[in-house]
C-alpha cells in the first residue's frame, strides 16, 4: 500500500524524509588491508539481514576497526539509526541496538528532529512502503535507491504521542513473537546438548540412570576409536531407505499442474525452524507429484543446493507437527532439495540432531562442490561414505521420544497468529485507517 494515495487523517501533516532525518551512505574498508578488520565496531551489510526477524540490529557477521572507519567512506551511526537496505535487495529495514557502520548497501535515517519523528515508527513505515522504495530505485546494473530520492519521500505523521502509541502496538507485537522465536531456539539449544552428551561424549544414561562413561561403561574398539559395548560403526546410508527429489512446479495454474503448495526451499529452513512461515513460495504441481512429496509429520529434508558460489550447503530440516498444522496448504520441497526416507533400524530425530552436530562442525563443507557458481552438496557421497557411530535402537529410541516431544513444544502456532495480527494492523495504523487514542 502507497501511502501518497492515502488521504491525510486529521491531525497529521506531510513531511519529506529528507527534512526530519539525515540519510547517510556507508562503506566498505579495502579488503586487502587487515588492519581495518577485525575491530571493535559492528559493520552491517545487507547480508545480515536477509534472515534477520528482529527489530533491533547489534551486530553483523564481521567488525571493522576505527582505523577502517577512518579510511573509508562508512561512518559510526548512532544508536536508534534506521538502517534500510537501497540495493541488492531493496527494501531490509533494522534499527541499530547500538553504535555500528554499514557497507554502501545502505541508506541509513538519523532522525534530526525527535519532535517530528519516532525512529520505530519511521521503522514500520519503510517496512510496509517497500513497493514504493522498488518503485523509486534506479541504475541500468542493479536497481538502487538513492539518498536524493529519499529525501523527496513524502511520510504522512501523526503528531509524536500517536506515532509513539502505533510503535509500541506494533511493537508489543514484535516483543512476542522474537520471545517466542527464542523460546524456540532454547527448546532445541536443549535437544542439541542432550545428543552431545549422550552420542558425543557417551555419557547416555546407563541401566542405573548414570552416565555411561563416567560411571565406567565398557568400551570396545573401532575404526573410529573406543565406542561403547553394542554400538557400532556405519553409515548414514545404512539408516536411509531412500531419497526423493523435489518438485518446483509452476508459478501459476497450468494444465495438470493445478495443486496448490507451498514450496519448501533451503533458504527458509531458517526461519521455519523458529516459526515463522511467511515469505513461502507458493507453486502449482501435478496430482502425482503432490502425494509423492507432500511432506509428513517426522520427515527429514536436505538442502542440495547452497544458492551463490562458496555459501554452505548440505543443511537439515525437521518436519515437525506444528508446521504440517499451520500451513493453509500442503507442505512439498524444491528441486533444491531431497528428502529422506528413514528405514525401520533408525529414527529420524536421532538422524536429525546428529545431522545438525556434524553442520555445526563444518563436516559437510568437505563434501560440496562448486560449479556454474553455485555451491551443491554430495548427498549420495555423503551417505555412503561418512563413517559415524551408531548406537543401538532403544537409545534412539529413548532420545527421539524426548526429541520430537521439545519439537512439538515449539511455539509455532502463537508466532504465525501474532505474525499475521501484526501483518493485518501494520497498514492501517501507519495510513491512520484505524486511530489510536493517546
Amino acid at each position: 500500500m502507497e501511502i501518497m494515495n492515502i488521504k491525510i487523517p486529521e491531525g497529521w501533516e506531510i513531511r519529506k524524509l529528507g527534512e526530519i532525518a539525515e540519510i547517510v551512505g556507508g562503506g566498505t574498508p579495502s579488503t586487502k588491508n587487515p588492519k581495518y578488520w577485525n575491530g571493535n565496531i559492528s559493520w552491517i551489510t545487507p547480508k545480515d539481514l536477509s534472515n534477520f526477524r528482529y527489530r533491533y540490529i547489534y551486530r553483523g557477521s564481521k567488525n571493522i576497526t576505527e582505523l577502517g572507519l577512518k579510511k573509508s567512506s562508512a561512518k559510526l551511526l548512532p544508536r536508534g539509526t534506521v538502517l534500510l537496505s537501497s540495493r541488492a535487495p531493496i527494501g531490509y529495514v533494522a534499527i541499530a541496538g547500538k553504535e555500528l557502520a554499514t557497507n554502501q548497501g545502505f541508506r541509513s535515517f538519523i532522525i534530526k528532529e525527535k519532535n517530528k519523528l519516532n525512529n520505530e515508527f519511521l521503522y514500520y513505515w519503510l517496512k510496509l512502503n517497500k513497493p514504493k522504495l522498488e518503485s523509486i530505485a534506479s541504475g541500468s546494473t542493479f536497481k538502487e535507491v538513492s539518498g536524493s530520492a529519499l529525501k523527496q519521500l513524502e511520510i504522512f505523521l501523526p503528531p509524536i504521542p500517536e506515532q509513539e502509541k502505533i510503535a509500541d502496538i506494533l511493537g508489543s507485537i514484535d516483543d512476542q513473537i522474537e520471545n517466542l522465536m527464542e523460546q524456540n531456539k532454547t527448546l532445541e539449544e536443549i535437544a542439541k546438548t542432550i545428543f552431545k552428551r549422550w552420542f558425543i561424549d557417551f555419557e547416555f544414561p546407563n541401566e542405573e540412570g548414570k552416565p555411561y562413561k563416567s560411571s565406567g561403561g565398557e568400551f570396545i574398539d573401532s575404526e573410529l576409536g573406543k565406542i561403547p559395548k553394542g554400538w557400532r560403526v556405519g553409515t548414514f546410508g545404512e539408516l536411509i531407505k531412500d531419497t526423493i527429489g523435489g518438485d518446483w512446479g509452476k508459478e501459476t495454474v497450468k494444465g495438470k499442474f493445478n495443486k496448490k503448495v507451498y514450496a519448501i526451499r533451503g533458504t527458509d529452513f531458517k526461519n521455519l525452524d523458529i516459526g515463522l512461515y511467511d515469505n513461502l513460495p507458493i507453486r502449482y504441481i501435478k496430482s502425482s507429484s503432490l502425494e509423492k512429496r507432500k511432506l509428513k509429520e517426522g520427515e527429514l529434508l536436505i538442502e542440495l543446493s547452497g544458492g551463490t558460489k562458496g555459501q554452505p550447503t548440505g543443511r537439515i530440516f525437521y518436519v515437525s507437527k506444528s508446521i504440517i498444522e499451520n500451513s493453509t496448504y500442503p507442505l512439498v520441497f524444491s528441486n533444491f532439495c531431497r528428502k529422506l526416507i528413514v528405514n525401520k533400524s533408525a529414527r529420524p530425530e536421532f538422524i536429525y540432531f546428529y545431522w545438525k552436530y556434524l553442520y555445526s562442525k563444518g563436516v559437510m563443507a568437505n563434501y560440496q562442490t562448486e560449479s556454474t557458481g553455485i555451491s551443491n552438496f554430495q548427498l549420495k557421497s555423503f551417505l555412503k561414505t561418512f563413517k559415524i557411530y551408531i548406537p543401538p535402537k532403544e537409545l534412539q529410541n529413548k532420545f527421539s521420544n524426548f526429541a520430537k516431544n521439545i519439537m512439538n513444544k515449539k511455539q509455532n502456532n502463537q508466532i504465525q497468529t501474532l505474525t499475521q495480527l501484526r501483518d493485518t494492523l501494520l497498514p492501517k495504523l501507519i495510513t491512520g485507517q484505524i486511530r489510536v487514542k493517546v
